[in-house]
């Protein structure tokens, strides 16, 4: 029960959980003791929770140190009077939609990089908010000020050290350099240090543009792992060691206002206090993630072009076979072959496996990721447009296809070919026959010709 009571108390009780706490973020304001008095201020019955009400209706100075009184303190606020507010853009802004609140301003913060400033109004009544959804869900302030980090409030983010590496560090930088080019590629990076066996900096970059590339770099310089994480899930990215190109998912972090003996990154608030935090995952369980690793793959492509490249209808089966996994480029219907009033199509584009070799050579994530992708948008563009056009395909190797199409659709195969070479780069070769042997000897005509040809 909420009950208003005299400034003075009021004051003290707000000034006493300021004093009492290690750190306070922004979310709590303490006023002076005669702005109150021209306030409603209440209190729970107990003192370790409450609230202010200005005279125009701006929620202020809302606090509680017991869990579990979201939902009752917000409705009885909103039956006193509250009508609008502000916070930093976090948990404490969620936790005041779920009443209801409607945002209609918001401010930078007067701290640089610090989260905005959000402005929002209150509807007349509140919102129903179970009691059983607000003990499971929301969070008391005192909970709310230890969530004032991206890095513990579910922001994502990426974890990597330049230090302490596992293997050779073949990048070179020292973590000064690693810093720099961190921040050359645009993102936003947050400097401190950790403890995982062995004090070593750490970089905490927040809400990551290039994570391919910070991948890679975590793997140049010699990482085990790095950490990447976004709404609370967080994925250890093992590059060398009994685990490399796995990764664990784990869920949930660990906060500490003192300083843990091991396994910890810290943090600081805007007011200079630190905050030592882990991410939770569970080492004990086994059972690791597989991705599919690009340059792998790439580099079977190129064993299987040397191996299959005097035989081409071979090759075909095997390019399909390996990139099959990477792209769900496949169509829905059965397929089927018919000759009434169609054409036979043979089609293959040029240059790819240059481009494949480029992608086996590279020594960068970045380049084999391109090239590889490139690669899969050509041949997502022949299968959508021959799916569109009623083709009935009976070879099908990545982007060497065969199929039948109506004769009325074979105008369109030079606006398909202009779409493949503006999205990839590369120029596709066309043979048109009135039979599988005829379409076929015609797009080996167009290549020995040099390419980028449509023969019939």
């Amino acid at each position: 029960m909420y009950n208003q009571v005299n400034s003075n108390l009021f004051h003290s009780k707000v000034s006493e959980a300021i004093s009492t706490r290690k750190r306070v973020g922004s979310e709590l304001d303490a006023y002076d003791k005669s702005d109150y008095e021209n306030m409603n201020t209440f209190l729970h019955q107990d003192g370790k929770s409450g609230y202010a009400v200005k005279a125009d209706g701006e929620l202020v100075s809302v606090f509680s140190s017991e869990k579990g009184r979201g939902h009752g303190l917000m409705e009885h606020a909103l039956s006193q009077g509250a009508a609008h507010g502000n916070a930093t853009d976090g948990y404490l802004t969620s936790f005041y939609e779920k009443h209801g609140a409607k945002e209609y301003k918001r401010d930078a913060n007067w701290e640089p990089g610090g989260p905005d400033i959000v402005y929002f109004k209150f509807p007349k009544k509140g919102v129903d908010v179970s009691k059983a959804e607000d003990a499971e869900e929301t969070r008391d302030v005192e909970d709310v000020e230890k969530r004032f980090h991206p890095a513990i409030d579910g922001g994502s983010h990426f974890i990597l050290s330049p230090e302490n590496p596992a293997a050779e560090n073949v990048s070179n930088m020292t973590p000064d350099e690693v810093l720099d080019h961190i921040r050359s590629l645009g993102e936003t990076v947050e400097d401190t240090y950790g403890k995982y066996g062995k004090i070593e900096r750490s970089f905490i970059i927040h809400d990551p543009q290039h994570v391919d590339k910070l991948h890679n770099l975590a793997s140049r310089l010699g990482q085990e792992s790095a950490i990447i994480s976004h709404d609370g899930i967080h994925e250890m990215h093992y590059y060398h060691g009994e685990h490399a190109g796995k990764y664990r998912v784990g869920k949930g972090t660990t906060t500490s206002d003192a300083q843990p003996d091991d396994n910890y990154t810290k943090i600081t608030d805007h007011e200079g206090n630190n905050t030592f935090f882990s991410h939770n995952f569970d080492f004990d369980d086994k059972s690791l993630k597989s991705k599919i690793q690009k340059h792998e793959v790439s580099e079977k492509i190129l064993k299987s072009l040397k191996k299959y490249s005097t035989d081409r209808f071979r090759f075909q089966k095997y390019w399909h076979m390996i990139l099959g996994d990477l792209t769900d480029n496949s169509l829905e219907k059965a397929l089927r072959i018919r000759t009434d009033d169609r054409v036979f199509v043979s089609m293959d584009g040029d240059n790819i496996g240059a481009s494949v070799e480029r992608a086996a050579m590279a020594d960068d994530l970045e380049t084999i990721i391109h090239q590889s992708e490139t690669i899969m948008a050509g041949q997502k563009i022949i299968r959508q447009w021959a799916s569109r056009n009623d083709a009935d395909i009976y070879i099908d190797g990545g982007d060497d296809m065969a199929f039948t199409l109506p004769a009325a659709a074979i105008d369109g195969i030079e606006s398909m070919r202009r779409e493949y070479h503006e999205k990839t780069g590369f120029t596709v070769t066309v043979g048109i026959g009135e039979s599988i042997s005829r379409a076929g000897h015609a797009m080996l005509f167009g290549k020995l010709k040099g390419k980028n040809q449509i023969n019939e």
